[in-house]
């Protein structure tokens, strides 16, 4: 009987124990609950936290989403909206950009064209165009001409070399010289040409962007490796295209050398001929040459390669104004130019087709400076 008691007692005594453990375990589990539902954080991405449907009531998504600074987006009434700030995306630092009223845009088929002082070829050159250089056309003057004003230097192009609306800002865009700057303090980069479309990322005034391609109202731009719509009422369009090359500027020139180079300037655009000596119908390298240089008392001989076997040789390094300069082929000379500074030289180009304006190594280095005054 005694021990019958005893083993009742023990069985009370080991189900206390239990349930005394089972407590401690639940009060442990209750705890260790808590404490996670404290620390946990939701991973939510940045980019759809203003679109979640709130629920339950006060989370940390829409705390944190609060405690934001707000952003006014200025895509119209639909985008006044308060919204969290997106993690800044990457975009190309601010850039040179030209704008234009009515753009055109020398075709890349040409390989050089004249910007001149009037409507005709008989107009003296005071530019150069080469492809894909960027002009204001001002006027068509209706006879196969475009008055322009590129680089700074208002004249005449012919309309056959130049690209004009949509053409030309489709060659612009090929040749990735299309961008646009973000006039809105905020602005959303739209998934699709559409207020409803998702957003991509948020861009910010005075950031540039590469254009792609142009959908009604909308631009379509590089965002990073991405590609988004920006609403055209708060991006300007505009180029980063070349202009036209001033070539009627003569840099440090005096006495002599400025004789022969503004004698020799007058024939900008004058044909070349092989063997040609009519300065009204068309000369070759040699002639030009020597005709310019007379005009400061120096009597040459005829041919480039006689030219190179009188003067003074100088180096190239320390060539100045008013030397000529000697090209060669297969180890003969054949080409004679005159240098007229800036890394410049004035010659009458069989390459051109004309007299021209060309870098001094248009064509490879020269192999020969020779000074004559």
């Amino acid at each position: 009987m005694l021990s019958s008691e005893q083993d009742r007692h023990s069985a009370q005594k080991g189900q206390k124990v239990k349930i005394k453990h089972g407590r401690s375990y639940l009060l442990a589990a209750v705890i260790l609950c808590l404490f996670l539902s404290g620390c946990r954080k939701e991973v939510i991405p940045e980019d759809t936290i203003s679109f979640l449907a709130i629920e339950e009531g006060m989370t940390e998504a829409t705390e944190e989403a609060m405690s934001l600074a707000p952003v006014t987006y200025a895509e119209g009434p639909e985008e006044s909206m308060t919204v969290p700030t997106i993690s800044e995306q990457p975009y190309t630092p601010e850039i040179e950009l030209v704008s234009f009223n009515n753009f055109g845009l020398i075709s890349d088929t040409v390989t050089v064209g004249n910007l001149r002082n009037a409507a005709s070829t008989n107009g003296l050159i005071v530019g150069r165009f080469y492809p894909n250089t960027g002009m204001e056309i001002l006027e068509d003057m209706g006879t196969g001409w475009y008055r322009v004003s590129s680089g700074g230097i208002e004249g005449f192009v012919s309309a056959t070399l130049v690209l004009t609306g949509d053409a030309a800002r489709a060659q612009a865009m090929r040749y990735e010289n299309v961008w646009v700057r973000i006039t809105a303090s905020s602005l959303n980069v739209r998934m699709e040409p559409s207020l409803d479309s998702g957003i991509l990322a948020r861009v910010t005034a005075g950031q540039t962007y590469r254009v792609v391609g142009q959908y009604n109202d909308w631009y379509k731009v590089t965002i990073g490796t991405e590609e988004g719509y920006v609403s055209r009422d708060y991006a300007i369009l505009g180029y980063t295209v070349a202009q036209a090359e001033n070539w009627n500027q003569i840099a440090n020139l005096s006495g002599k050398a400025l004789v022969v180079a503004q004698w020799g300037m007058q024939y900008l655009g004058l044909r070349y001929i092989l063997g040609g000596e009519n300065m009204s119908t068309g000369v070759d390298c040699s002639y030009f040459a020597g005709m310019c240089m007379a005009q400061a008392g120096v009597k040459l001989p005829r041919t480039s390669r006689e030219q190179a076997q009188v003067g003074t040789q100088v180096a190239l390094g320390d060539r100045q104004p008013g030397d000529l300069l000697f090209y060669a082929t297969h180890g003969y000379i054949d080409h004679v130019a005159i240098y007229i500074g800036d890394n410049k030289i004035l010659h009458a180009a069989q390459s051109v087709g004309c007299v021209s304006i060309s870098a001094y190594n248009y064509c490879g280095e020269p192999v020969m400076v020779r000074r004559y005054f």
